[in-house]
């Protein structure tokens, strides 16, 4: 956001957290503002990550967060209801299906977004299975006057969030090998990955910032 904002000197480090062999994770990040409709905007995005048809099975978005398997929606929407933003995440790591544990891999990068920026999150999360690439949606209360604004760095929201993310699955899989980074291979998977995340986008009416694979930061 502004350069008020936090993590920028985290952000600053991102080009030490990845390297060219590291595992690719694209990070979308929409800024979402309380319009007209207040909080009843925030809580129709909630409604939509945990929708029927979502899931692995093709059941409904599992709503967590950091340690509760299901967590409570209504008590989410009523803590945010004098937000003034809620920044809305799609966190697709390229590898997400060789991945142990979706959930887990998403509160251990939350832990760590919570170390960047020096302060205690609140987040709920929903896995998604029902494009060609598995994703996370995340949910960040934005907060408010009377209990804190939650201010994050641009830098940050463009660069460390990836490199963050990027961190991890690298961390469980292990670097990529050389074959893996041939130019011509590389070229179709980025863009069936762009292709299955713009249909999420499309769906979510997202317009974000992107975090991708080259790490050069916002493109939109």
């Amino acid at each position: 956001m502004r350069h008020a904002g936090r993590g920028k000197v985290q952000a600053a480090l991102a080009r030490h957290w990845s390297n060219q062999r590291a595992r690719r994770v694209v990070v979308k990040v929409h800024i979402a503002r309380a319009g007209p409709t207040g909080a009843a905007s925030f809580a129709k995005h909630v409604a939509y990550i945990r929708r029927k048809g979502a899931g692995r099975e093709g059941e409904r978005g599992k709503l967590y967060d950091r340690s509760v398997d299901e967590a409570d929606v209504k008590a989410f929407n009523d803590r945010a209801d004098e937000d003034k933003r809620q920044f809305r995440l799609i966190v697709s790591p390229e590898d997400a299906e060789q991945m142990k544990d979706l959930t887990q891999f998403t509160r251990e990068f939350m832990s760590q977004v919570e170390k960047d920026l020096g302060r205690r999150l609140d987040w709920v999360a929903a896995n998604h299975h029902d494009t060609g690439q598995p994703h996370v949606h995340i949910v960040i209360r934005g907060g408010n006057a009377r209990g804190g604004e939650l201010l994050i760095d641009r830098k940050y929201i463009t660069q460390g969030f990836r490199a963050r993310a990027q961190e991890l699955v690298t961390l469980e899989l292990g670097q990529r090998r050389l074959r893996e980074m041939d130019p011509s291979a590389l070229g179709c998977r980025d863009a069936h990955l762009s292709t299955c995340l713009h249909l999420v986008e499309t769906a979510c009416g997202v317009g974000a910032r992107t975090a991708g694979f080259s790490g050069r930061g916002a493109r939109g």
